[in-house]
């Protein structure tokens, strides 16, 4: 008998949406290569639209390292590399592949001000490395959440705190928010284009001021996310039958 994960890559060899040039070139690459060659010469806009097979609801958890996703039990992980290039790309191509019903975007991160270990629930990610002020040329430099998937870790997490969260390619680039990190823009991005919904989870190791390594707690904060991964999950869940 054939599992949910193997029908739905049989049933579902193409996506819907019009992604940016460089998540384009990705799923465009992936769809030309997809079961069977089904409908390999379709621009995205003609792609037919595949039934749903019935089951439970597939929530991709999406990380940049394996020892973020280390904590992360029951459920469909994606390692999807360090940095907003890398997880843009990981991500979208996961969407097609895979085509989960929402993503779970989980990690540590860096904050001046929050103690290590708080929670952190994203209410948008923010591009910094893309923002220039004095620029008129139109670009993309926010990401938002699926506001129901908010609304469910907030249930699930009651202490997390609710703020934009940063997307930089180094250490300290975030300084436009309270919290940065390296990915979520990336992540977030890709599922928003696809219409997958998506939220971002962050759990604070460190201060981004703090060249010493040594001062970070990162076994503190991937220990509070391993206990929010699970009552975490259970919340969303429901969100995406």
């Amino acid at each position: 008998m054939q599992s949910l994960r193997e029908r739905r890559r049989r049933d579902l060899s193409g996506v819907g949406a019009e992604l940016v040039d460089l998540l384009q070139v990705v799923l465009n690459r992936v769809r030309q290569a997809g079961a069977g060659g089904r409908a390999a010469s379709l621009g995205f806009q003609d792609a037919p639209v595949w039934p749903q097979p019935k089951g439970l609801p597939v929530i991709l958890v999406v990380a940049a390292t394996e020892r973020e996703l280390a904590v992360v039990r029951g459920a469909e992980t994606l390692c999807c590399g360090i940095g907003p290039v890398e997880s843009a790309i990981s991500t979208a191509t996961a969407l097609v592949e895979r085509r989960p019903d929402a993503v779970l975007h989980v990690g540590i991160a860096g904050a001046a001000a929050l103690e290590a270990g708080t929670v952190v629930i994203g209410s948008e990610a923010r591009y910094c490395d893309l923002a220039d002020p004095e620029s008129a040329l139109p670009r993309v430099e926010r990401a938002f959440p699926s506001a129901e998937l908010v609304e469910a870790a907030r249930r699930a997490l009651p202490d997390a705190r609710v703020l934009p969260i940063a997307t930089c390619g180094r250490v300290g680039g975030g300084a436009a928010c309270e919290v940065e990190a390296m990915e979520g823009f990336g992540v977030l991005r890709a599922a928003e284009l696809a219409n997958v919904p998506a939220v971002e989870i962050r759990a604070i190791s460190n201060r981004p001021e703090d060249s010493d390594r040594g001062l970070w707690r990162i076994e503190a904060a991937l220990a509070r996310l391993g206990e929010a991964v699970p009552p975490l999950l259970e919340e969303l869940e429901p969100c995406v039958r």
